[in-house]
């Protein structure tokens, strides 16, 4: 479409008051060489009118090399002096969007014509079509009739004699349209037509990006964009052939081209075809890059591959870039970005490579805007670049992060006292209460004895009286029942806060303090439960209760040797897993009972119980869940620790399985034995009403829609009392099918025995007995039921804990693939809620502890530790990047092995720290030689045998993705909301969410890391309790809260820890002998406090003056503290850092005569005072000006004095009285003020770096 002609068009005309708008070409060894220069920092700008082709023609034809033109023009005005932006002031203007645009109204569209990186395909298109210009005509053959200028490129025709002539394909052309503010639109349009076409194509960058290129290029439609059209400079004897110029004239401008809907459409398509076919080879040409750009960075840098390689990913994706990141500088230079924004001024607008291409690409690509414009205050610094016509922002991590969060963990406000306090306590209460219950019961008894037919009115005065009296001389608030229960207030507690601080023997005190109770103790495995007994039976005085170690029936039998507590263990373990009593089903029947060791603990657990001594039972954790011995009740129950896998466990069942008829239905092969018609018909009742249609509902349900099973199944009718009886049926059932199964096996076996003469084995007779399908599958049926229970009292749709499985064999032993349902559940406590409870975990999580054990009061005493604690950074310190496994590479197989000697050589260094990490890291480690003593997780808590060590290195972490999400689906049953999962639907697990967490720092500076974390609530209490807790025991095993000199600890995690952080190291410096200051403190004796003097001073330790800006505040802010008017209380880490040093001012000399001396700096130095100066001369050079800062030193005592009283008011239980304080040491001399009056981050960018001592600095002159 066309319109007719109606005002004259006009473009700007710019001349350089600088540098030539041109090409220069010089021939050099038979080649033509060629530097484009393309720079406008300053000139002018005026507007020209080219009301046709011919007179833009003339307009171009008349350029000098200090000119150009653009195809917008400025907003109005008709001309203005051109500057760079950071320079905008009194009339003068930037060549930017903000001054220039394109008006409504007629003007020339930019054609720019290039074939660089054009596919043979399309050349060969081009030249079927008769030509660049032609191809233009057959996307828009409105234009052919237009008024246009077609211009060879200025690098066509250059040649010189003894070198090829360049033959340059490219040009410009500029069309008149009607509406020159739609450019961008118009280029659009042609673009989509040229994919119709087959005349586009995706390019590929260095990077491995994907461009979009066509015969149009779009990103000329802007109208401040430089159009170089003055001929080329040519150094003799260069020379150019000029091609001419085609133009036509026209009465009418061109409108902007249709595109129709099938044409959009079908251009996407087309792109989007290329861009899938050329996938694969941009993934390798990126991943090349990379590798290649990140061993270039990492041996500038000296950071890890691994590092670089994140550093480089994050600039592809034009993210945001730390201080750390390095960019390359027009001069070729690199330079890191925390420089360049401590100089902003310096480099504000600044052109610079595109931080991706490179100087190759050109030197002004991207443009440093570092102040915000004029009116905008609020506008951050950014890096902006325009390569390959695509705008990329980058943005800078220093004004981009959110403030550092507060610390995860607050400071802790407890103390140990109060652990043992709150542990006698409670044993004190329950003891005394319990025994009130049982001498409330024998009056009782007594009373029914003497007098049996007493009137029900009296005796109930009577049994009153009784508790009264009984409250009076046990001195309780309230009145004592009989038994627990009867409304009788019962306390609950759990403590929590810390570990190793005196709970276990505060335990055994004041369980020896009363006999007659019943008290089951419950430790976290055997080898502590033995070790309990033992603490006790030492304690113990003649009235004390005796304690006895529980042995499960699998143990040695102590009193026969060779033989376990249980004949037929394996059998009773298979019952008890599946949930029956062993006791109940298969000890009746058992014809070793004589025999039995286990039976024997039972006889003698049970009389213990009914002595007037009472008794002490002690036991791994797993009695918790089960009935003990003898049906032996506890008056009182202490359970030491977390359960194990925090009591949760899982139970599955195929959809075959649930089709099938059980043994107890109507049809199963157990119905024909029940002889009871009473019972028989109850069995077909249950089945008809109950057990069959459960059945039928739950595979439907997990079938059909496994998406909202919950309410597929309460459509289906399915009801929480529905479930209840079918419950109880199976229970009835199994237990009595289970008890004819071992009678039948056990004389079976006997009669085999007598018959033949030989030995048999009982267990294995009855291991094949129970293992028959239909009594399992009723097992299993009935944990489904269980864990099922709870998710339909929420009302939910979807399932928590109870789901579809495409393999229930995954991780067993069983082959093949069979689909089913998995249930998540927790186990249930076999003690009663209505009996004192005490529930000891240091690191436990309330909320889960409850849902294991019922309500309970929380008892938090949180206690700081003696500890020097150091947190590594650097590293994501995960197990593959450990231990290799899971990597194929090469490359990445190196660096864990790399990394894996590095910690070896750490640990080394100090040979008898204790190394704690998962257990496939340290398999992995001490293969390849670590021999330093070690402990992994999971198999720490209450463990006391490196209580002796002073160091501890932890290493890495815990994070099982699968085992975290069932664990915590368990607890999430009960939840109204759904459980937040990341499984993916095709069964494999997404990556952890990300939290900011701040560490809790010892000097209260803010220090934040990116922890790993799980969605759902539940899950991310489970996986901090397995993986921020055990890290945390494997800590306390040093036993820090005891311990009169602190612990040194090295935490290789990335994560917040409940524990104090007395400094952040990153593990680059730390595997050099540590932080960059202590590094310079090693190597010298001298710690400069001038963020300008660090770099210069130790080059090879502080590579730029922002690493000296990161890391010296905090020593500033030591000496500061240290005055005499207000002497601050250093932590003892501190004082112990600035132990001996001196304080001194200095003065460099000038390098040359008569040059400029230094300015007046800082620095500590550790040495005899007659020797500082030579010490400091040593590194920085000759000085003008040396002296000591007097009152130095007596500011360090008074520290020290602080630090010390601290310390021995944290040791005492008592705190000082004021009369026993001693009085703080003054100061012999105050410290002069100046030395307190550092200067502000203003001040020093003010300062002048003009010495010639300042050469070899990085900071700009």
């Amino acid at each position: 479409m066309t319109a007719p002609v109606q005002s004259p068009a006009a473009v700007t005309l710019f001349t350089s008051s600088g540098p030539p708008l041109a090409k220069r070409y010089w021939a050099y060894k038979d080649e033509i060489h060629k530097q484009a220069v393309a720079t406008l920092s300053e000139g002018r700008a005026e507007t020209a009118l080219a009301p046709t082709a011919g007179a833009l023609d003339d307009l171009l034809s008349r350029l000098t090399q200090r000119q150009a033109i653009a195809t917008g023009v400025l907003i109005g005005r008709e001309s203005a002096r051109i500057v760079k932006r950071g320079r905008v002031a009194n009339g003068a203007l930037a060549r930017s969007l903000e001054y220039f645009h394109f008006p409504q109204g007629p003007g020339w569209l930019l054609w720019d014509y290039d074939d660089k990186t054009m596919p043979a395909e399309v050349t060969k298109r081009i030249g079927d079509l008769g030509g660049p210009l032609a191809a233009l005509f057959h996307l828009w053959p409105e234009a052919r009739d237009g008024a246009y200028l077609v211009r060879p490129s200025s690098s066509d025709g250059v040649t010189a004699p003894g070198c090829s002539e360049i033959s340059s394909s490219g040009m410009h052309g500029y069309f008149r349209v009607a509406d020159v503010s739609r450019s961008r639109d118009i280029l659009k349009a042609l673009e989509a037509r040229a994919w119709v076409k087959g005349l586009a194509w995706i390019a590929l960058s260095k990077s491995g990006a994907m461009l979009v290129r066509s015969i149009v290029d779009v990103a000329v439609g802007s109208p401040e964009r430089l159009i170089f059209e003055a001929p080329p400079i040519l150094h003799a004897p260069v020379t150019r052939i000029v091609r001419p110029a085609i133009t036509q004239e026209a009465a009418f401008d061109l409108a902007v081209p249709e595109l129709h809907s099938e044409d959009a459409a079908q251009a996407r398509d087309a792109e989007r075809i290329t861009r899938h076919r050329i996938r694969p080879t941009a993934d390798k040409v990126e991943e090349a890059f990379v590798e290649n750009r990140a061993c270039q960075a990492a041996d500038r840098t000296g950071s890890t591959l691994t590092a670089t390689r994140r550093a480089m990913r994050q600039m592809l994706k034009g993210a945001t870039l730390d201080d750390g990141a390095e960019l390359q500088m027009a001069s070729g230079r690199w330079m890191s970005v925390g420089e360049i924004l401590d100089n902003r001024e310096s480099y504000d607008r600044r052109g610079i490579p595109d931080p991706i291409e490179g100087l190759k690409y050109g030197a002004d690509k991207a443009t440093l805007l570092l102040r915000p414009r004029p009116g905008r205050p609020d506008e951050k610094p950014c890096l902006v670049s325009h390569a390959h016509g695509l705008r990329t922002v980058y943005r800078f991590a220093r004004y981009e992060r959110p403030p550092a969060p507060p610390p995860y963990y607050p400071e802790p406000d407890g103390r140990k006292e109060d652990h043992a306090a709150t542990v006698t306590g409670f044993i004190d209460d329950a003891a005394r209460t319990i025994r009130a219950q049982k001498t409330v019961a024998r009056h009782y008894e007594e009373l029914a004895e003497r007098e049996p037919d007493l009137d029900p009115g009296e005796r109930a005065r009577r049994q009153k009286a009784i508790r009264r009296h009984v409250r009076d001389s046990c001195g309780l608030d309230v009145l004592p029942a009989s038994m627990p229960g009867s409304g009788q207030p019962c306390r609950r507690t759990m403590l929590t806060g810390a570990q190793g601080t005196g709970k276990t023997q505060a335990t055994i005190e004041a369980l020896a303090r009363w006999p007659g109770v019943v008290t089951l103790i419950l430790q976290p495995d055997h080898a502590k439960a033995a070790e309990f007994a033992e603490e006790y039976r030492a304690a113990a005085k003649d009235d004390s209760p005796e304690a006895i170690v529980l042995r499960g029936r699998s143990a040695l039998d102590p009193d026969v040797p060779d033989s376990r507590m249980c004949r037929v263990w394996q059998s009773a373990e298979t019952l008890a897993a599946r949930g029956l009593s062993p006791k109940q089903v298969l000890c009746p029947v058992c014809p070793m009972r004589d025999l039995c060791g286990h039976m024997r603990q039972e006889d003698r657990l049970k009389r213990l119980s009914e002595s007037p001594e009472g008794v002490v039972i002690v036991a791994p954790s797993e009695f918790g869940f089960v009935a003990l011995p003898g049906d032996v009740t506890a008056d009182m129950v202490i359970f030491d620790e977390a359960p194990r896998s925090l009591a949760a466990d899982r139970a599955t069942i195929s959809f075959e399985k649930l089709g099938e008829t059980l043994a107890y239905e109507p049809g199963g092969k157990r119905f024909g034995s029940i002889h009871d018609a009473g019972r028989m018909a109850d069995a077909l009742d249950d089945s008809i009403r109950f057990v069959r249609p459960l059945r039928i509902a739950l595979r439907n349900a997990f079938q059909e829609a496994p998406d909202r099973p919950l309410a597929h199944m309460t459509d289906a009718g399915v009801t929480v009392m529905m479930i209840r009886h079918a419950l109880a049926a199976l229970h009835q059932f199994e237990d009595r099918a289970i008890t004819a199964k071992a009678k039948n096996a056990f004389e079976a076996t006997t009669l085999a025995r007598l018959n033949e003469g030989r030995a048999v084995d009982y267990d294995a007779r009855l291991l094949k007995e129970f293992e028959g399908h239909e009594d399992k599958a009723v097992e299993v049926f009935r944990r489904v039921l269980e864990a099922l229970l709870p998710e339909l009292e929420t009302g939910r749709e979807t399932a928590n804990a109870v789901l579809r499985c495409e393999n229930i064999n995954a991780g067993t032993r069983s082959k093949g693939v069979v689909k089913g349902i998995e249930a998540f559940f927790l186990s249930q406590p076999h003690f009663s809620e209505h009996i004192p409870f005490l529930h000891l975990d240091g690191t436990g999580d309330h909320e889960l502890a409850e849902r294991i054990f019922g309500p309970m009061e929380r008892a938090c005493y949180r206690v700081e530790r003696n500890a020097h604690v150091v947190q590594v950074t650097g590293r994501s310190w995960s197990k593959t990047s450990i231990t290799g496994k899971g990597f194929t590479a090469e490359k990445q197989l190196t660096e864990a092995a790399t990394l894996r000697r590095e910690l070896i050589e750490f640990c080394h260094s100090k040979p008898n720290a204790l190394v704690i990490a998962p257990k496939a890291i340290i398999a992995a480690l001490r293969a390849d030689g670590l021999s330093n003593p070690v402990a992994h997780y999971n198999a720490l808590r209450g463990r006391n045998e490196w209580k002796n060590c002073s160091t501890a290195i932890v290493i890495g972490r815990e994070e099982p993705t699968e085992a975290v999400e069932r664990i915590g689906r368990a607890f999430a049953a009960a939840e109204f909301a759904p459980f937040r999962s990341l499984c993916r639907p095709d069964g494999s697990f997404g990556r952890w969410h990300k939290e900011t967490r701040g560490l809790r720092m010892r000097d209260k500076s803010q220090v934040s890391v990116d922890v790993n974390c799980h969605p759902d609530p539940w899950a991310e209490r489970v996986l901090k309790q397995i993986r921020d807790c055990e890290l945390v025991q494997g800590i306390d095993r040093l036993r820090p809260h005891f311990k009169a000199s602190s612990v040194t600890v090295f935490l290789l995690v990335e994560l917040a820890l409940d524990i104090t952080v007395d400094r952040v190291e990153r593990w680059i410096d730390l595997k050099k002998g540590g932080s960059r200051p202590s590094r310079a403190i090693e190597a010298a004796g001298v710690l400069p406090l001038s963020d300008s003097e660090a770099p210069r001073l130790f080059p090879g330790i502080w590579r730029a003056r922002q690493t000296a800006q990161d890391d010296l505040p905090r020593w500033r802010d030591m000496v500061e503290g240290l005055s005499a008017e207000n002497p601050k209380n250093l932590f003892s880490s501190e004082s112990r850092q600035l132990s001996a040093s001196l304080l001194v001012r200095y003065r460099t000399a000038p390098s040359r005569p008569g040059g400029r001396a230094g300015r007046m700096h800082r620095a500590l130095i550790w040495s005899p005072p007659d020797a500082a100066r030579e010490q400091l001369e040593a590194v920085a050079g000759e000085l003008r000006i040396f002296e000591i800062i007097p009152g130095w030193t007596a500011a360090l005592d008074a520290a020290d004095a602080h630090a010390e009283r601290a310390a021995i008011q944290t040791e005492s239980a008592e705190p000082e009285s004021d009369d026993n304080i001693p009085p703080e040491p003054i100061p012999a001399e105050p410290l002069p003020p100046d030395v307190l009056q550092l200067r502000t981050a203003d001040e020093r960018t003010q300062l002048r770096y003009d010495g010639p001592s300042m050469r070899g600095s990085s900071v700009p002159r």
